[in-house]
């Protein structure tokens, strides 16, 4: 399109300089970009600049989604570590109940009421099965609260983290419309450059010029003669 030879060395080099040299992009005093192409066809130009203002979301659109990605498998780690420590702090509890601690706090007080009772009543027996329960508790009572009220913190924290995956994994997903245009390009009427009477007057007074000149010295070599 420009003549370049695609064999010639700098070619690359070349289509920058008349990139450079016939696109241009201004920031408009109402925040807006605008746009200017030259080139030798009035509707290519109209449908690079068109061009250029499509290619804005998808560039944005990778660029965005390139950081949304790498942010994306941050939170994601962090999603399965704690989905995966919760898991591990379930179990623990569930190998405590399995134990014979299913509610420290209200088995302790139930077990002292019954054991008081049957202390009253006599029941040694009974006495002893509550004695047993009793020292599971105190055995490990104290771990099954800790766990207890660490797992409903890191539930808490696993519902938070949740939220920001669900997020992370939209943004690196989506595509979004980042661009507004205001006027679409459209071909010029007339060229812009180069400007025809400008071509023609001097083209006029280099002839004049010329003329002058010549005229110049053929008196001069008429006067040497």
């Amino acid at each position: 399109h420009y003549c370049i030879d695609e064999d010639d060395e700098y070619k690359k080099t070349k289509l920058a300089k008349e990139y450079h040299s016939n696109i241009s992009f201004k920031l408009t005093k109402y925040m807006a970009v605008e746009i200017k192409v030259l080139d030798y066809n009035s509707d290519t130009a109209a449908l690079i600049a068109n061009d250029i203002s499509m290619f804005l979301d998808t560039v944005k659109n990778r660029m965005r989604r390139e950081i949304a990605q790498e942010a994306f498998k941050i939170v994601k780690n962090e999603y399965i570590y704690q989905s995966d420590y919760v898991i591990k702090l379930e179990d623990s509890l569930t190998t405590l109940r399995q134990l014979g601690v299913i509610d420290y706090e209200s088995q302790a007080e139930r077990i002292t009421e019954q054991m008081s009772i049957a202390i009253l009543q006599g029941k040694q027996s009974a006495v002893k099965a509550l004695e047993d329960k009793l020292s599971i508790l105190s055995k490990y009572g104290g771990a099954y609260v800790s766990i207890r009220d660490q797992l409903e913190y890191e539930k808490k924290q696993l519902t938070f983290i949740h939220a920001k995956y669900q997020s992370a994994k939209v943004d690196s997903e989506s595509n979004l419309q980042h661009k507004f245009i205001v006027n679409k390009a459209v071909a010029s009427e007339q060229p812009i450059y180069p400007i025809r009477w400008l071509i023609v007057l001097i083209s006029t007074i280099s002839v004049l010029l010329l003329s002058i000149i010549l005229i110049l010295l053929f008196n001069k070599n008429k006067t040497h003669v």
